[in-house]
């Protein structure tokens, strides 16, 4: 939920002199943007002969300037707000991307579990809250569960902490409903556009600072608890719904290939809690948005955008900033393939990532939206790649998977090379996505 914006400053050799003193605008602005508001980053434009020009160094650094991110929120608002989800029958939480930032998961589970008030995440954060609590009740967004949209659409209340409330987790600007209170808590919280008209309540502060006046608040009060034994309740069933709604069928897989949900259903048994798994753009990601509990914060990365090629670079960076943990790659063949070459880098570096190439031999999500509206799929096939061959080829491991049975043991070996890992997986062309695919499979 952080939006990557640039600004772009020019700097000319005759700014130099008030560039030295700190005096020019454009600096001055780019240096606020950089610690102000949601995170993000600053572009700094420098002219080849600003770049060879002598310059003045300074000793001290660069001050901070007021309203940097982190801060504080208005403690009578934050009280309205608790009133607010306190007295709501079908209350809940959404969480985002602030929540992660902030490093504040532990105060929201301690929100959730005193007021008992379920937990939805936002779009790509399912880290943010422990996926197998009784108060999680999934992630909003492409390929959620059906639950998760409905119970959103019958909340009379929603808290909305940390997340910039995007077109997918919003289903369009459709949620919140014109009958439903919101309280929008963000670094920078939203205003009334795109068809979604602004919050009942908006609280400019930091996620972490915002759960800390939150808790505080709740401490004082008095709750009700019969309204509150009802959310439990409803709670229940809806977290059970839940469950029902992102396990699918488990029957067992007669087609060709293997059965993606066999594959995550593996890689939750095998990996270690905080493992970080990272999704490329494409419709198979959609089986991690379903159904692949996180119990960590911070182990999964996952780009908003759908960027296709994220996966693997992602993954490569997971393991290099912390060599210690597994990094696994969830990646379709179509998005694999417009990044593969950073292997190279991640034996180069010394990089161990794991990725995982469900292999269905068309870009699935794009085949997936011209089958819906009755166009031919041509531009959508792709031909056979051996990616465990091209894995070996840069100098990593290289492991090809056909059926069910192959794919726990590939996984074990990958893990314990400690070395980059391709596992090469055939799929039926016919798996498009996690709610569009052949019979019997699911998760």
């Amino acid at each position: 939920d952080h939006v990557n914006v640039a600004i772009v400053v020019h700097v000319r050799m005759e700014d130099l002199a008030a560039a030295s003193t700190r005096e020019n605008p454009d600096s001055a602005k780019a240096w606020k943007r950089l610690n102000t508001g949601r995170p993000g980053p600053v572009v700094l434009s420098v002219t080849i002969d600003v770049q060879t020009a002598e310059v003045e160094l300074f000793d001290e650094p660069l001050p901070k300037p007021p309203g940097a991110r982190g801060s504080a929120a208005d403690r009578s608002v934050v009280s309205r707000a608790m009133k607010m989800l306190a007295a709501s029958e079908r209350g809940v939480i959404v969480a985002g991307g602030g929540v992660l930032h902030a490093r504040a998961t532990k105060r929201l589970v301690a929100l959730s579990e005193a007021l008992a008030v379920p937990v939805i995440a936002a779009w790509q954060r399912p880290d943010v809250f422990p996926n197998d609590h009784v108060n999680y009740l999934g992630m909003a967004g492409s390929a959620a569960a059906p639950t998760v949209v409905q119970r959103l659409v019958d909340a009379d209340v929603i808290l909305f902490v940390g997340t910039r409330l995007s077109e997918i987790t919003t289903e369009g600007y459709t949620i919140p409903g014109p009958e439903t209170r919101w309280i929008h808590v963000d670094v920078q919280p939203r205003v009334g556009r795109a068809g979604l008209p602004g919050p009942t309540l908006s609280i400019a502060a930091d996620a972490s600072r915002f759960l800390d006046s939150a808790w505080s608040d709740l401490r004082a009060a008095a709750l009700d608890n019969e309204m509150r034994s009802r959310r439990e309740a409803r709670n229940a069933a809806d977290r059970e719904a839940y469950r029902v709604a992102s396990e699918g069928e488990k029957g067992t897989w007669e087609g060709p290939g293997v059965n993606p949900g066999h594959v995550f259903r593996i890689l939750r048994a095998a990996l270690p809690d905080n493992a970080t798994i990272t999704t490329d753009g494409g419709s198979l990601a959609g089986f991690v948005a379903r159904g692949f509990p996180f119990r960590r914060a911070g182990t999964f990365l996952g780009a908003t955008s759908g960027a296709m090629g994220f996966g693997l670079p992602a993954a490569i960076a997971a393991s290099l900033m912390d060599p210690d943990r597994i990094a696994v790659a969830i990646c379709g063949d179509g998005g694999f393939a417009m990044t593969m070459n950073e292997l190279e880098t991640a034996v180069r570096e010394g990089a161990h990532p794991i990725a995982i190439v469900l292999d269905n031999q068309r870009y699935g999500s794009i085949a997936a939206q011209q089958l819906r509206e009755d166009h031919s799929t041509a531009s959508t096939d792709l031909g056979p790649i051996d990616f465990a061959a091209v894995a070996r080829a840069h100098g990593a491991i290289g492991l090809s998977v056909t059926d069910d049975a192959g794919f726990e043991t590939a996984l074990r070996e990958a893990i314990t090379s400690r070395q980059p890992s391709v596992i090469h997986v055939a799929v039926d062309r016919a798996w498009r996505s996690v709610d569009d695919n052949p019979t019997a499979a699911g998760l």
